[in-house]
C-alpha cells in the first residue's frame, strides 16, 4: 500500500525557509566564489583574484586589524560578561531585576544608536572630551581608531555574554556551591 504525502503547516514553512536560504544566501555566496576563481572572458579557472587581493598591503592590514579587534574584544567581553554574571549570581544586590532589564534593553537597541552615543560622548567635540579638556587640560586620544572600536564592541557585547553565563550559572546546583564553601574553596 502506498503512503500518501501529507503536507502540514510546518512542512510548508520549512520548505519556504529552505527555499529562502537557497535563493538569498547560498546562491549569492556561491556566485561570488565562482566569480573569484573563474574568468568568464577566457573560460579559465585561476586564483589570480586572490593573489591580487593578498598582494596589496591595504587589504591584508585590514584583515589583520579585523582579527585583532575581534579577538581582543572577545577576550575582554568574556572577562567582563563572566565577571558581571558571577557577581550578579553570587552577591545579593538591590535592584537586580532592574539591572537585568537594562541589560536586555541594551541588547535590543540597534548598534548604530550605541555607536552614535559614544561619538557624542567621546568624539572630538564630545561632551566628556570637552569637559576633560576644559577641567584637566588633557587631550583625549578620541573614540576614532582601535581603542574606540574596541570600547564600542566590548560595551555592546558584554550584555550578551552576561546573559549566556548567568543562564549557565543558574543551572549549577546550589548544594555544590555550599560543599565548595564548606571545603574552603570559596
Amino acid at each position: 500500500m502506498k503512503k500518501r504525502l501529507r503536507l502540514d503547516y510546518w512542512s510548508v514553512v520549512t520548505g519556504i525557509a529552505i527555499a529562502f536560504f537557497l535563493v538569498f544566501f547560498l546562491y549569492p555566496v556561491s556566485r561570488v566564489f565562482v566569480n573569484s576563481v573563474y574568468n568568464f572572458k577566457t573560460g579559465d579557472f585561476s586564483i589570480e583574484a586572490f593573489r591580487k587581493f593578498f598582494s596589496r598591503s591595504y587589504y591584508t592590514s585590514t584583515i589583520f586589524n579585523s582579527f585583532k579587534v575581534t579577538i581582543t574584544a572577545t577576550l575582554i567581553t568574556m572577562i567582563t560578561g563572566s565577571l558581571m554574571a558571577y557577581i550578579m549570581s553570587t552577591v545579593s544586590i538591590k535592584g537586580k531585576r532592574i539591572i537585568d532589564t537594562m541589560v536586555i534593553v541594551s541588547i535590543l537597541s540597534p548598534p548604530f544608536i550605541g555607536a552614535y552615543s559614544w561619538i557624542i560622548l567621546l568624539g572630538r567635540a564630545g561632551i566628556i572630551t570637552k569637559f576633560i579638556n576644559f577641567v584637566f587640560h588633557v587631550q583625549l586620544p578620541g573614540i576614532y581608531g582601535f581603542g574606540g572600536i574596541l570600547l564600542v564592541f566590548t560595551v555592546k557585547m558584554t550584555p550578551l555574554m552576561y546573559l549566556f553565563v548567568s543562564g549557565a550559572l543558574k543551572k549549577i546546583d546550589a548544594s555544590l556551591i555550599e560543599c565548595a564553601e564548606g571545603l574552603g574553596c570559596m
